[in-house]
């Protein structure tokens, strides 16, 4: 079966809830607008769900067709945000033709965004454009949308397609605030951007694995279990911030919810830090439908009090 991935502009779907509905990734903007565009916080915790990420430059429908210079600023904008969120030098980025136009009108920005030097050019658009740009020399793996594709699948020069509608839903959220695309290629979902994760990271790994056993669990009992484990924490750093620090993180799961507020704790450096005694407390946590108290918390060396 092919592997689904979803993508949205200003719209934010819980991490958890994508995963738990079956998808392998997102696809998240960059663009000269803060409010649509991924963010480092977002990142991270759709990595910590086991997503994997990519990301397209998209301003205005009609951008493409600006010139050689639009495309060099277009390409230093976006992998200067890709930058501030770590995403790999090695993982490509979309740039969108967001109209049915002649691919030729949009070869010089592709050039463009090119010569700027940076991580790999791909486009989105009609099949007409993917073709274009494996002519030109931009490889075969290419982002179609249906959209004036007059009903083709470029199985050749695309390897992720954009359908009209999608045929998964994620619990809550409105198909009309998502897309769904498709992997048209065997493994294409490996060359995604897994944030936080490193295939010999045994903390990230860890991490993961939990949240992802949380993410299936209803808003009550993850809240019960988030709270759960930073009561655990408070034990394991005694430091003169730590309540402090435990009540900003209880208001986070009010903010924004316990499963994005989860995530985001599992990925600080402080979780990272204690992540064995974490695991203990965890495996113990999960186990729970709704965690009552968490298990004792262990000896804690006199150098780490405060």
């Amino acid at each position: 079966m092919s592997d689904l991935v979803i993508d949205y502009a200003w719209t934010r779907p819980s991490p958890a809830a994508i995963a738990a509905a079956g998808y392998k990734g997102v696809v998240r903007y960059l663009s000269t607008d803060p409010t649509k565009n991924l963010s480092q916080a977002e990142a991270q915790a759709l990595g910590v769900v086991g997503l994997g990420v990519r990301c397209a430059w998209e301003t205005t429908a009609t951008r493409a067709t600006a010139g050689g210079g639009a495309g060099y600023d277009d390409a230093s904008a976006a992998n200067s945000q890709a930058d501030s969120l770590g995403y790999p030098s090695d993982v490509p980025l979309f740039y969108a033709v967001d109209e049915e136009v002649d691919p030729n009108s949009v070869k010089a920005y592709f050039l463009g965004a090119q010569s700027a030097g940076l991580r790999p050019v791909k486009g989105y658009g009609d099949a007409a454009i993917c073709d274009a740009l494996a002519e030109w020399g931009f490889g075969n793996d290419h982002w179609q949308t249906v959209a004036w594709s007059g009903g083709e699948v470029d199985t050749a020069n695309a390897a992720l397609y954009q359908r009209l509608s999608p045929t998964v839903g994620i619990p809550g959220v409105p198909t009309s605030d998502f897309d769904e695309d498709v992997c048209l290629r065997d493994g294409f979902i490996d060359t995604f951007w897994f944030p936080g994760k490193q295939p010999t990271d045994q903390v990230t790994d860890g991490l993961t694995v939990f949240a992802t056993d949380a993410s299936v669990l209803p808003n009550d009992q993850a809240t019960a279990l988030y709270m759960s484990l930073l009561w655990y924490a408070l034990f394991l750093v005694r430091g003169p911030e730590s309540l402090q620090a435990w009540a900003w993180w209880a208001n986070e799961a009010q903010v924004k919810g316990a499963h994005v507020a989860l995530a985001e704790f599992l990925a600080t450096p402080e979780a990272q830090a204690h992540f064995q005694d974490l695991r203990t407390a965890i495996a113990w946590l999960v186990k729970q439908a709704t965690p009552p108290t968490p298990p004792p918390a262990p000896p804690i060396p006199s150098g780490n009090r405060s």
